[in-house]
């Protein structure tokens, strides 16, 4: 590292955490004003608190995401009890909304064995682990109004589609059944079960190039690090774990949900992300994993992870639902 690197490092390390605090002062000032307000004696007063910190729940997030403040006495039980209600609506709303984001595209293909294909769509930023259609519930109406059951009804096979997917192909070998389809159902139809990740949004951890880390929590998703190590060859590693609450299956070793495009270096004294070029898995377990993410070789990447000016932005859901979809 050369001197002019080494003495702006030393400058930085100075103002970083002063620069990082404006950035966050104004919005924590605001987020612990509202909760004194749970503290009123007027019910109006607290149920105008609760209204307003639904509406800016998401805006609050890097404050609330270090939950010390519920339980260190710093807000009042009814505070306490305000968030987490508020916390249980919006969980609540994001999996209605998912439930309504999905559409559907129905084609019948015929050829030497006639198939039934069905394009899923969702509207909402959801992530699918994995979806399974249920045969026996599906039928197909062809251009003519004909009427198409899979082959193998009772099939229930597992689609793993890749993270960025925006449409997902349902198929299967069909054949045509008509008297078992009541004229009254003019269109085809079907159901899924799906493990989602819901409340799909970035989140930003900050990173260390000496033994400190952050434990941040949104919720049912922790993460814990990040660290920084950089290697012989001038390339960083940046390491982390992320966990969830009740992750279902969705860390079995065959699944893949995210990938490296889910993550990139956010750094005060660049205005461009640095996107990793390589993301690495260890300690896979039922809730969670560790995640190595290689960067090149960069000077301003140094001056940032050194002088502890860079921040990890991750898209991760916030929680993992069943969901069983009518399409």
């Amino acid at each position: 590292m050369n001197r002019v690197v080494a003495l702006i490092i030393v400058f930085l390390s100075g103002v970083a955490p002063f620069r990082a605090y404006a950035q966050t002062s104004e919005l924590e000032d605001s987020f612990f004003a509202l909760m004194t307000e749970f503290n009123s004696p007027l019910l109006k007063d607290r149920d105008a608190a609760e209204e307003e910190l639904s509406r800016r729940f998401v805006e609050f997030e890097p404050i609330w995401q270090d939950r010390s403040f519920l339980t260190n006495g710093e807000v009042s039980f009814e505070a306490r009890h305000r968030f987490e209600v508020v916390e249980a609506r919006r969980r609540m709303e994001v999996a209605s909304a998912a439930r309504r984001a999905f559409t559907a595209q129905w084609r019948v293909e015929s050829g030497e064995t006639t198939y039934g294909k069905v394009d899923v769509s969702r509207k909402a930023p959801i992530r699918i682990v994995y979806l399974t259609p249920e045969f026996d519930a599906f039928f197909w109406r062809d251009a003519d109004g004909g009427v198409w059951r899979p082959v193998a009804r009772r099939s229930a096979p597992e689609i793993l589609p890749d993270s960025d997917d925006e449409t997902i192909e349902i198929e299967a070998p069909i054949e045509r059944v008509d008297s078992e389809i009541s004229d009254a159902s003019e269109q085809s139809s079907g159901s899924f079960t799906t493990l989602a990740g819901l409340d799909l949004r970035e989140i930003l951890i900050r990173v260390f190039a000496d033994d400190q880390e952050e434990t941040l929590k949104s919720g049912e998703l922790t993460l814990r690090g990040a660290a920084a190590q950089r290697l012989e060859n001038g390339d960083w590693t940046v390491s982390f774990r992320l966990e969830y609450d009740f992750p279902f299956d969705a860390f079995d070793s065959h699944r893949v949900w995210f990938d490296k495009n889910d993550y990139a270096l956010v750094c005060e004294n660049k205005s461009e992300k640095i996107a990793p070029t390589r993301l690495r898995l260890r300690n896979r377990a039922a809730n969670g994993v560790d995640v190595d993410l290689d960067f090149a070789e960069d000077v301003e990447l140094d001056v940032a992870l050194i002088a502890a000016q860079a921040r990890l932005e991750c898209r991760l859901p916030r929680f993992f639902a069943f969901l069983r979809i009518s399409i």
